[in-house]
């Protein structure tokens, strides 16, 4: 079947409609030819791509990424994937059940562009199988996007698709914005900026509560976050209430520290008529803007920073005098319109322009090409014109010496300016996975066996092990006693390690007491249970594997994580339970 070629402006092709035609790579170099003088960037764009799809794309990074775990789940496998291939040929409802298939399909299609879209109940390429109703999303990144034309009228430097150092600030002033807010006011973890590939950047909130947020809830975090608002004909579009939001308020200390040196000294945006009429338009006064306009009119050639200075002056003047006027109503609402005008205009000047439509919908397409992520904490050092081009990353591995690997075999994209940004990518996506396994041993409890049969690792709660207690008496007893002995036996061993133990009652235990031990101001709980009066097990509950699962940070710390290592290790740990039973140590 012959593919169905639309427009650049509304192909939708499904995948399973879509035969791509065959394209060789045998012939195709992974270096450039020795002694030919054939430039990279001279390539065609099918075969650069083949390049960097095989030898740079760091696959299982990006495969984790979205998996979000190191077993395969759905919301890798149910991901829809598009492509812009060859011809200006899109293919929708792509998906896979691995990296090696997403490899694969890359390496056979060679797409100049892939959008990433939304989890859904199935499969996306099973979609044409499926039952009416039953293909929907279910889950998706908060995807927040900033494109730079969005500032086109109030930049000079630049217009369109094209950014220099000047304007990419009003960038880094939204990446500091949005990152704060988010973090401080919604309590996200796990932001990924990542500039955009061409004019802008995108914001991946990749938190498991953020992916699973309806369009409705995403819709009001985007109302939280808009200040700006109007289309290109309104002229003051930002109204600020009398008392800030404590986010306006930290938002506006970020402005004040950018606004002159982006506004006034970058972009001038004073310098002519044009630009402080519109200025002035956002001064809810007529007399404030008369009298600003012909001082302005009548010394022209007064820098942008010295105007400012005459608008904030004069706003000031104006507010205090009619604030004078306590007794007439107009005055005082007029005051009261001029006391946040300063304000008003760093807003609507300088805060972040956001895409309302790329995250309100959680079926959203964002596309991905090649992409470098944006270190928030030093992202007013960022310079878009540094981002290698594919063709770059290929001239760069084409020229790199072999004798400069030494003794590590480096991987390909360790060759290029590219290995920065992979780094950080990875450590990002190392820190979803450090939380995913503390939830996992947050909801576990550990059971260990200490007489020798095959240990067992379940998921319950304590709830669920009180409904299954020893309901008789006489075991009952019998339980009691040997928790007791256990208790008293690891009470010697934490003891000995320099760790205050002490017991507390607990009539949900089948033992009635539990263990508590006391490191840096902190109770740690080892619960002992006994289960059909045959075998004892020591359990450690899951707020202790939390507490010592990670780095220790003192030496009484280290001591606890000694103790759990060995009771996860059966033989060491009933080794020394065993000893100090019979009085060997």
């Amino acid at each position: 079947m012959e593919p169905d070629i639309k427009t650049e402006d509304d192909m939708h092709v499904d995948a399973a409609e879509f035969q791509p035609v065959e394209e060789s790579l045998s012939a195709m170099q992974l270096t450039q030819p020795q002694g030919t003088g054939l430039d990279m960037r001279d390539m065609p764009i099918h075969e650069l791509m083949g390049i960097f799809y095989q030898r740079i794309f760091p696959y299982k990074t990006y495969y984790h990424w979205l998996n979000y775990d190191t077993v395969p789940t759905k919301s890798f496998i149910n991901r829809e994937f598009s492509f812009n291939l060859p011809n200006d040929v899109y293919v929708r409802y792509q998906s896979f059940n691995s990296h090696e298939e997403l490899k694969a399909e890359l390496l056979k299609e060679l797409p100049s562009k892939i959008d990433i879209g939304a989890v859904y109940t199935i499969k996306p390429k099973d979609k044409k199988t499926a039952r009416p109703g039953a293909f929907v999303p279910v889950e998706k990144e908060l995807v927040f996007d900033i494109d730079m034309t969005d500032y086109d009228e109030i930049r000079k430097c630049c217009s369109g698709g094209n950014v220099c150092i000047k304007c990419w600030q009003f960038m880094t002033i939204a990446i500091k914005i949005l990152d704060s807010a988010l973090r401080d006011d919604f309590g996200f973890k796990h932001l990924l900026w990542v500039y955009s590939g061409r004019r802008g950047v995108h914001c991946w909130i990749c938190d498991e509560r953020a992916r699973k947020l309806s369009d409705e809830a995403r819709s009001a975090i985007i109302a939280y976050l808009s200040v700006i608002k109007g289309g290109a004909q309104q002229a003051k579009k930002v109204f600020l209430p009398k008392a800030l939001h404590p986010s306006l308020q930290r938002s506006a200390d970020i402005l004040r520290s950018y606004f002159s040196q982006i506004v006034l000294e970058d972009q001038d945006l004073l310098n002519d008529e044009e630009g402080w009429r519109k200025i002035l338009q956002c001064i809810p006064d007529e007399e404030t803007r008369k009298t600003l306009s012909d001082a302005w009119n009548a010394a022209p050639s007064r820098t942008s920073t010295d105007k400012w200075t005459d608008l904030v002056s004069e706003l000031n003047h104006a507010c205090g005098t009619l604030k004078k006027d306590v007794l007439n109503y107009k005055n005082q609402k007029r005051a009261d319109a001029l006391k946040n005008a300063e304000l008003e205009i760093m807003f609507q000047y300088t805060y972040p322009r956001l895409d309302e439509n790329v995250s309100t919908h959680i079926n959203h397409l964002l596309k991905r090409r090649v992409c470098v992520p944006i270190d928030p904490e030093k992202c007013e050092n960022f310079d878009p014109h540094e981002v290698p081009t594919v063709a770059d990353l290929l001239c760069e591995l084409n020229k790199y010496s072999v004798k400069e690997e030494g003794e590590r075999k480096l991987h390909d994209y360790e060759k290029t300016s590219l290995k920065p940004h992979i780094k950080y990518f990875e450590n990002f996506v190392q820190g979803i996975f450090r939380e995913v396994r503390n939830k996992k041993r947050a909801s576990t409890i550990w059971n260990f066996n200490l007489n020798g049969s095959t240990r067992k690792r379940r998921k319950n709660t304590l709830a669920d092990e009180k409904s299954t207690a020893v309901t008789s008496t006489k075991q009952r007893r019998d339980n009691a006693a040997r928790g007791s002995e256990f208790e008293a036996t690891v009470g010697k061993i934490l003891t000995q390690r320099g760790i205050r133990v002490y017991t507390r009652r607990n009539s949900n235990s089948d033992s009635g007491v539990d263990l508590m031990a006391t490191v840096s101001r902190t109770q740690y709980l080892l619960q002992c249970k006994n289960h059909k009066c045959k075998n004892h097990t020591g359990k450690i509950t899951a707020q202790t594997v939390r507490a010592v699962a990670g780095t220790a940070r003192s030496e009484a710390e280290g001591s606890i994580m000694v103790l759990v290592a060995k009771a996860r290790d059966q033989d060491a740990f009933t080794e020394e339970y065993d000893g100090l039973r019979n009085g060997k140590r």
